[in-house]
């Protein structure tokens, strides 16, 4: 069962580190592509066009809640659909983590980027990560139900075993 549990254990935490992690390299790949293209947009339309297009894509539903801000240098929205900025620090690489509600105000965890513009505006583009949760806690209710199902297998085999030499 040793060799057995171990290889069972390798699989399952590849199999959750390569799901989970293509999972989160798609939506900060979403979310940083959205500030560049919102980036350009500023450079080819100015700050006002900029705001057009913020409440633009703010207003325009994908499946996926994602949030958009355009705050003055004094942090106050000018556009978007998120009320404020948030208070949170970024972490190690430049993301901020924090709690929204969405359109059902239910608390969900958001993660995303903000950009600082060369007029001293802030540009912030965030997703929900639910999606990404749920997958995380699927795999870990499988894994656990695998490990668990695979221990009983064993106990049965082992008692399967020892009764057959010893009857």
């Amino acid at each position: 069962m040793g060799i057995f549990g171990a290889s069972a254990l390798v699989l399952i935490g590849v199999l959750r580190w390569a799901t989970v992690g293509y999972l989160e390299q798609q939506s900060y790949a979403t979310i940083e592509g959205e500030i560049a293209g919102l980036v350009e947009q500023y450079r080819r339309r100015g700050a006002v066009g900029l705001q057009g297009l913020v409440n633009a894509r703010a207003a325009v539903s994908t499946g996926v809640l994602t949030l958009y801000v355009l705050a003055d240098e004094n942090r106050r929205p000018l556009a978007g659909n998120l009320g404020s900025l948030p208070r949170a620090m970024p972490d190690a690489d430049g993301w901020f983590n924090f709690m929204a509600l969405d359109s059902a105000r239910r608390p969900v965890q958001m993660r995303g980027r903000m950009f600082l513009l060369p007029d001293g505006k802030y540009l912030l583009v965030a997703q929900d990560q639910s999606r990404l949760e749920s997958v995380r806690a699927l795999i870990d209710r499988a894994a656990l139900w695998a490990l668990m199902g695979g221990l009983i297998l064993a106990l049965l085999g082992g008692i399967l075993m020892s009764s057959s030499v010893m009857g």
